[in-house]
Parts: C-alpha cells; sequence; structure tokens
C-alpha cells in the first residue's frame, strides 16, 4: 500500500490501493490445511463486518457461486478458495480509510486481494467459460479438490479466482499464455481509475431552464447524461427526489436508454456514414442495421464481424445498438461484454445544446438575411424541440430531447467503425471512440436555412462530421451530411484530407465567409503524422476542403498542433473576418479571413523575413515556451483592433499530470486596424503584469487564514480564496497583460496549474477556471480555482464578484481583509474583493451561465462527479462598458 509498493519509503500509505497477485502453476497443489486457521472454511461462514464511506457496509455470507459445497451439502474445507476467500472478505489494512474503488466484478471497498490464476498446460473438471452460470445457480457444485492432487484442484485453483472476484485461464502454450496474461493484466489495469462537463439550454433564467451534467464511471465504463431543472425564482437545481441523499436529476438518460432496449433495441434510430456507396456516386449516410431489409457496405460488414462470422457479426452489430440477450451470463450463446448500461463513458466530449438560438443572421445582405426571418418564423422552427446532443465512448454522438431525456438519434462515425468491435469483448480494456466535442449554427445552403450540427472523435480517431439536424425528430440517414477525415483520399472525391489533420480535440466551428460561402473551420488537433499547426477550412455543405493554413511551425522532433480557433466579426456583420487560435509551442496566430473573392488571401496575418510569424509566443519566466491548447476569447479594443484572452497549459499526454510546468493567463492587444500593425515583440516584457498576491491556507489546528506568506489574516468564509495585484495597464508602453498562474505560498508555489478550458467574458470581466492535477491517485484528479479579472488590465475588480457570505447581496460583507504597506513603508489593514475561489468538486471546465435582471449563475460540473453553483454579481462597472465581445 505504499507510495512506491516493494520500497522502504516511508510516505503515507494509500487507503486506495489495489491488490492483484497472479498465480501460476503447471500442476496440482498438494499439501495440509490452510497455515492461517480462519481461513480454513473462509467461504462457508459469514465474514466479519466492514464499513466504508458514505455509509456502505458489507459482511459476506454464504452463497453460491462462492462456498464450496458438496453435492451432500458438507462443506469443503482447507482448500484454496478458502485461502483466497479469507483475504478478500476481511479488511486487510483496518488502519486505512476504505477508500479502494469497487467495480462490477468486485464489490470490494475496503483492502483486500484479489487472485488470478493460471493453469499452465492443465485443466480441471469444469469448463470455465461454460460452468460458472450453473455454479451460481446452483445446478452443479464445485468439485472437493485433495491434498494428494488431482484434476479437482485445478477446478479450486478457478474457485479460488471467483472467491475473490479476479479470473482464471488455463494456457497449453506459450502464444495462448502471452494473450491470456495480457489479457489479465489489460483487466486489471481497466478496473482502476470522473472528468464532467455541463450545458444548459437557456442564458435567461424561466421556468423551463435545465443544467445537463455529463458523468462517467471508470469503474465499469457506463455514463451518464443527466438533467437537472432550475428553480426560476432561486436559481438553485431542483432536486427531483428530495427525500433522498443527494442530488437528484429530473431525468437520466442512461436509465430511460436501458429501459428503452429493455423493450427493443429496434426502436432506436442508430445511423452512420459511407465514404462511397457502393455504385460510387460520393459519400452517403446509411442505417446502422443488419437485417433481412437492411445489407449494410461491405466496409461496414467487414469491420462488425472483424473476423467472425456473419451471424456473430449481426450480434455484435445488435450489442452495439444496445442489445443485451449475448452478453455473457445472459443467454447460453452469449459471448459478449457484460454491460451494467448501453450508454458508454462520456469523457472529454462536453454536452451541446440546440434549440432555437437567434444567431441575428438576418442583418445578412439578400435573400440570406430576409429569408432567414421567414425560416426562424416557420410553424416547423418554433415547434422542434430542443435538443442536447454529446458524443460517448460506446462509439455514437447521442441525441437527447432537452426536457425529457429520451434518445432520439445517433450517429456512429465511419472513422471509429474499424474498431467498434472491441466494445463487444469480454476483456474490453478501455478505449476512447466519440470523445471530442461538438458545436453547431444555422447556415444557408443551397438557398436554404439548416441548423447544422458539428462533431469530432475527439481522442477517438482524426475526423470532424456535419449533420443536418434542422428536425431533429425526422432524423434520417438524409441527414447525414459528410466526414472529414484521415480515411479520405482523392480517388473518393469525400474532400481531401492528408498527414495534417490530427486528433480532433478541438471544437468546430460553423461561419459565413466575406465570398459569400459558408464553412466549417478547425484546428487541425495533436499527433498529425506531419506534426505541424494548421487552421482547416471546409465547405459546410459538401466537407470539401477550402482552404488549409499551415503555419509551418513543427516537426517530429518539435511535434506542434493547432487547437479550437476563435472567429471574429469585428464590424458585426455577421461574417468571419479573423481568427486566433493557439498551438502546442506557446504561439497564437492571427488569421486575416477578410479577402472576398480570393481564398488563397485567407492567411496568417503577419509575417517575418517571409516567413509566417505569431501574434505573441508564451514564455515562462525562465524563457520556456507555454502550450495553448484552449480556445481562445475576443473583444474590441477601445483603441482598435482587439483583445485576445487565453490561458496557456495542457492536459492531454500521459506525462501532463505530475509535469510542474509554470503557466500564464494572457491578455493581449491585436492593434491590426494600426497604420503598420506588427506582432508583440518582446514577449513578457512588453505586457504588464499582474500577481497573486494572497490565498487561503488551513493551519494544523484547522484555522482559515489567507496569506501573503508573510502576513496572515483570517478568512471568515468557507471557501478557499485569492486576491491579486491592481496594477493600471499603460497603452503605450504596454501590449496587454499577464498573471502568471502561481500561489504566493511558498509551500505551494509553481504548483503546474494551467488553463485548458475556454474563458469566458461578462460585462469587462474575464472569467477563467484554472487546474492543478494531483498525484494523490486516492482524489478526483486534482482541483480549480475560478478567477474574475478585469478584462482591461488583469487587475482586481473593485466590486466583489462572488456572494461568499450568501446573502444574496454584493458587497464589502464579501471582501477579505488583507495586510498592505502604507506610503510610508508602514504595515496596514484594508478590506478588498478577492479575485478567486477554490473549487469543491475537484477540477471543473468553463462554467455554464444563466442570467436573472440582478444576478448571474455559474454553474460548475467537477471530476468529483458533482455540481457546484456560483451566485455573481451581475456586471463589474468600471466605467469602460465600451468593451464588447465579439462573436
Amino acid at each position: 500500500w505504499g507510495e512506491t509498493p516493494g520500497s522502504n519509503s516511508t510516505a503515507a500509505h494509500l487507503a486506495c490501493r489495489q491488490s492483484y497477485n497472479i498465480l501460476m502453476t503447471d500442476g496440482y497443489w498438494n499439501g495440509a490445511e490452510a497455515p492461517t486457521s480462519g481461513a480454513a472454511n473462509a467461504d462457508n461462514v459469514s465474514g466479519p463486518s466492514i464499513a466504508g464511506p458514505d455509509n456502505k457496509s458489507y459482511q459476506y455470507t454464504p452463497a453460491n457461486p462462492y462456498q464450496g459445497l458438496n453435492a451432500d451439502n458438507s462443506q469443503q474445507n482447507d482448500t484454496l478458495a478458502d485461502v483466497a476467500m479469507y483475504y478478500w472478505n476481511r479488511d486487510l489494512r483496518t488502519d486505512l480509510d476504505n477508500l479502494v474503488p469497487s467495480n462490477p466484478a468486485d464489490e470490494a471497498f475496503w483492502q483486500h486481494m484479489v487472485n488470478f490464476t493460471v493453469g499452465l498446460g492443465v485443466t480441471g473438471t469444469l469448463n470455465p467459460d461454460t460452468d460458472l452460470t450453473a455454479l451460481t445457480n446452483g445446478s452443479k457444485t464445485w468439485p472437493a479438490p485433495s491434498d494428494s492432487g488431482e484434476m479437482e484442484n485445478i477446478d479450486d485453483l478457478w474457485h479460488a479466482a471467483v472467491n475473490s472476484r479476479g479470473g482464471f485461464f488455463s494456457a497449453s502454450d506459450p502464444e495462448e499464455f502471452a494473450n491470456q496474461l495480457s489479457s489479465s493484466l489489460e483487466q486489471i489495469i481497466g478496473r482502476t481509475g470522473s472528468a464532467a462537463a455541463i450545458a444548459t439550454n437557456s442564458t435567461r433564467l424561466n421556468a423551463d431552464t435545465y443544467v445537463y451534467q455529463a458523468r462517467f464511471d471508470s469503474k465499469d465504463w457506463r455514463g451518464e447524461l443527466l438533467g437537472f431543472k432550475v428553480d426560476e425564482t432561486t436559481g438553485a437545481i431542483i432536486d427531483a427526489k428530495p427525500a433522498t441523499a443527494g442530488l437528484d436529476p429530473t431525468w437520466e438518460a442512461a436509465k430511460l436508454l436501458d429501459t428503452k432496449n429493455a423493450l427493443s433495441h429496434s426502436n432506436r434510430n442508430i445511423f452512420t456514414h459511407e465514404a462511397a456507396d457502393s455504385d460510387g456516386d460520393g459519400e452517403v449516410g446509411v442505417d446502422f442495421l443488419w437485417d433481412a431489409t437492411h445489407t449494410p457496405p461491405d466496409s461496414m460488414k467487414t469491420a462488425i464481424k472483424h473476423g467472425d462470422t456473419a451471424l456473430i457479426g449481426k450480434r455484435r452489430l445488435r450489442f452495439i445498438r444496445g442489445q443485451t440477450k449475448f452478453e455473457i451470463g445472459n443467454d447460453p450463446d452469449g459471448t459478449f461484454r457484460k454491460r451494467t448500461s448501453v450508454l458508454g463513458d462520456i469523457v472529454n466530449s462536453d454536452p451541446f445544446f440546440v434549440g432555437k438560438q437567434d444567431y441575428g443572421f438576418n442583418v445578412l445582405p439578400g435573400s440570406e438575411g430576409s429569408s432567414y426571418i421567414s425560416y426562424r418564423a416557420s410553424t416547423a422552427y418554433i415547434n422542434r424541440p430542443g435538443v442536447v446532443y454529446v458524443g460517448v465512448n460506446d462509439g455514437m454522438l447521442h441525441a437527447f430531447r432537452e426536457e425529457t431525456g429520451y434518445e432520439m438519434f445517433a450517429y456512429i462515425p465511419e472513422a471509429v467503425l474499424p474498431n467498434l468491435w472491441e466494445l463487444s469483448d469480454p476483456n474490453y480494456s478501455h478505449r476512447f471512440f466519440v470523445d471530442g466535442p461538438s458545436s453547431g449554427k444555422d447556415a444557408y445552403i443551397n438557398s436554404t436555412w439548416k441548423s447544422v450540427l458539428l462533431g469530432t472523435t475527439g481522442a477517438g480517431g482524426k475526423a470532424v462530421f456535419a449533420l443536418d439536424v434542422t428536425d431533429p425528430e425526422t432524423f434520417s440517414k438524409s441527414n447525414v451530411m459528410w466526414e472529414f477525415s484521415t480515411a479520405d483520399d482523392d480517388a473518393n472525391a469525400d474532400g481531401i484530407a492528408d498527414g495534417d489533420l490530427g486528433y480532433t480535440i478541438g471544437q468546430p466551428t460553423v461561419a459565413r465567409m466575406a465570398n459569400g460561402t459558408w464553412v466549417a473551420i478547425f484546428g487541425n488537433g495533436y499527433y498529425s503524422d506531419n506534426n505541424r499547426a494548421v487552421l482547416f477550412i471546409v465547405d459546410i455543405a459538401t466537407g470539401d476542403l477550402i482552404r488549409k493554413i499551415d503555419t509551418g511551425v513543427g516537426d517530429g522532433a518539435n511535434p506542434n498542433g493547432l487547437a479550437t480557433p476563435i472567429l471574429v466579426d469585428y464590424n458585426d456583420d455577421k461574417i468571419a473576418d479573423r481568427a486566433y487560435a493557439g498551438d502546442l509551442q506557446g504561439n497564437m496566430w492571427a488569421f486575416d479571413l477578410s479577402h472576398a473573392t480570393d481564398v488563397t488571401q485567407w492567411a496568417i496575418d503577419y509575417q517575418s523575413s517571409g516567413t509566417p510569424a505569431p501574434l505573441f509566443t508564451a514564455m515562462d519566466e525562465d524563457g520556456n515556451t507555454q502550450a495553448i491548447t484552449s480556445k481562445p476569447e475576443v473583444t474590441n479594443h477601445p483603441s482598435g483592433g482587439v483583445m485576445v484572452f487565453f490561458g496557456t497549459g495542457k492536459y492531454f499526454d500521459s506525462g501532463d499530470g505530475a509535469a510542474v510546468r509554470k503557466n500564464a493567463f494572457y491578455g493581449i492587444w491585436d492593434d491590426f486596424n494600426a497604420t503598420n500593425p506588427t506582432p508583440v515583440s518582446g514577449g513578457r516584457n512588453s505586457l504588464l503584469q499582474q500577481t497573486i498576491t494572497h490565498e487561503t491556507f488551513t493551519d494544523s489546528s484547522g484555522n482559515s487564514w489567507l496569506s501573503d506568506d508573510v502576513t496572515d489574516t483570517v478568512n471568515p468564509f468557507t471557501w478557499d480564496l485569492r486576491v491579486t495585484t491592481e496594477h493600471t495597464i499603460s497603452w503605450g508602453t504596454h501590449r496587454g497583460w499577464f498573471i502568471d498562474l502561481k500561489s504566493p505560498l511558498a509551500v505551494r508555489g509553481w504548483e503546474g496549474e494551467r488553463v485548458v478550458s475556454t474563458p469566458l467574458l461578462r460585462d469587462g470581466r474575464v472569467i477563467f477556471s484554472t487546474m492543478i492535477p494531483t498525484l494523490d491517485p486516492c482524489e478526483y484528479g486534482g482541483t480549480s480555482w475560478l478567477m474574475e479579472l478585469s478584462s482591461v488590465d488583469g487587475s482586481r475588480l473593485s466590486v466583489s464578484p462572488f456572494d461568499l457570505n450568501g446573502d444574496g447581496a454584493f458587497n464589502d460583507s464579501d471582501y477579505v481583509t488583507i495586510v498592505v504597506s502604507d506610503p510610508d513603508g508602514n504595515p496596514m489593514e484594508v478590506k478588498v474583493p478577492t479575485s478567486g475561489k477554490k473549487s469543491k468538486v475537484g477540477i471543473i471546465k468553463t462554467p455554464a451561465v444563466i442570467k436573472t435582471k440582478q444576478k448571474e449563475f455559474k454553474f460548475t460540473s467537477g471530476s468529483s462527479g458533482d455540481i457546484e453553483q456560483t451566485l455573481e454579481s451581475l456586471s463589474y462597472r468600471d466605467g469602460r462598458q465600451s468593451w464588447r465581445q465579439l462573436r
């Protein structure tokens, strides 16, 4: 249970540490009784009572298939299975909290041992592949082993694995042994291991306001999408079951989907994509069916069969659709993985809501603008339901009705089809499928207004796809528009993709360009073959590539990739003028998209000696570049041009959690309208620096203080808080501002704090969440700070952004006292607003925001799986309200 097992480290032992034993033998055991007397008959007697967190309790009671009974009901003693049960059904470390993660194969939450047993070329009298059901229902019993070494002792080897919730296999040759051992190790890895996202169906609080939370459980890789109704008066989430513990949602998509599948999986509307149909007519949508009336494309059949027969392929397709009949234990012919829910895990795909948003396209010229008003006034548009879209690692993008949670349809990207068979594998080791973000907007396609949803596969593949969701109630295969992936080539005319497309972790965007074309714009993502940062612009109607803007930065030795871009409509005519996006090497790129006739003029705005140059390169105090992996935000600058806001840091590579890199948040002025515009030179020396000066810490007695590491003042609130500086910017000297994400406390300092989600702009404030990963595997991934600063210069706000005492008002009762120096250098106490508060629910992402007339509610979903609500003042009024957020 040590931090480093097998070492003599004095570090605190880990209460969540799991213990596995792999026992291999090429013979039958023989010998005397168990040396521990209590283990002599452990599976036939009740075990000790064990208490756990959240009022959990457990006591083993003899039951099948664990107890060792002979056919005459006499008890078997001194078996290997007894020893295995003894070390499973009791707490092996009573000095540690019982925080071991349970899973469907092992319900134990206390410190215990799990055994995986291997028979090398030996077999027993029972068949582990078929006899467990009979042992469970009592139609068969475990054979009695003996100390003389018989075949029944191999059955006891399997019995030991069953009792300790492990696994057993028999290998007759080295290749089979290697494969089976690998499978056992994957099962062990798969048992160890929540990220969440949140969305809302409204930006203003009313009677039908909901927030939507996505969650997953790494114990069994099931997912949840929860719909919570919000009280229109208080802004609080309504508990659907107030008499029960916890916060219960109004609806749970997984439960509804499981109920629907129990009736008939054939009722679901599921579609996929074929790059070229059998007639060579180009890409088409396809029903995800294989039956007497639906013959799938050959490529789809090949992927689903994965070398098996057509019969198994058809069963596997029905399994993916949600049928549970042929899961192991449900049918004598069941060979597929046993699921606890049809809905898979939702990890990195944030829920995205599409309702009846007015994007203001009525200002577009000609029939585009005039017909947009008619489109939004049509009966079909007015009556269409709101839909929550979310990518899930069951291979699908799901569409759920906003107020009920019922699934309307699902889409399987063609890019994930080759790996879809793995979902049915009994030895499934988690992988990503549809794990990226979605976005959507109205677009004018072939003289008709449509609502287009853009989706990505994220870490599940290198693909972006488009669906026509104008009428989600009648969605069919004809509404599958296109899929853009690395599988594309010139031969099938399905766009032109190449080695510049990486894993599409970023969010694509719908835009209307100056030449009248409607497009999808996205960064190329990460781990592309060419390792450069590239901006893609594709036709929204066809998915054909229109323009690819290569920064030229990145190679195999220094791999690069472009994050989510933000589009800028500088003159508010609903036409994209510019785009900004960051890359892994700290560059913030400015793209000029304003040319109305020549798309080759859509290019990187700045040059240096004929080479593309970034607007700004983020570097820490030591000169190390700071990766930019999140979408920036942009607002007009009062002197011309725009301010670009972004944070630095990354969190998708395997070593990112432990990396303690120095990161910051920036506000950069791009004065592109100047007579001779230039990128920012001089790095951070050209910027105003703000600093985190005070932060909460708790002493050994449990007292909470606000400290600058020299002086301490009492923290009167239950939140951990931060205070920052309020330096004033000089635009004649500065090209922006920055604040290092460094704790002022020496015991913390640089903690690897970073920004990996999109900032928000609200009435003169820039709002962003940071994250600090934890190295403690027993915690929920880490923690976050919700920061709110002046967007003008990054300074501390002049009013409190948070209602810290919960009285519904925003005044000096929400201030904290800190010690500063007076003009003579003497210490004095002053009361000031705070600039940040620490999450109580683990790591959080960009908040979902709902407004009332006088207040603002922010909802964040943490890695602990809980939702946190923050009540804030509506605006920050400092006389500079000319700053306008751009869309």
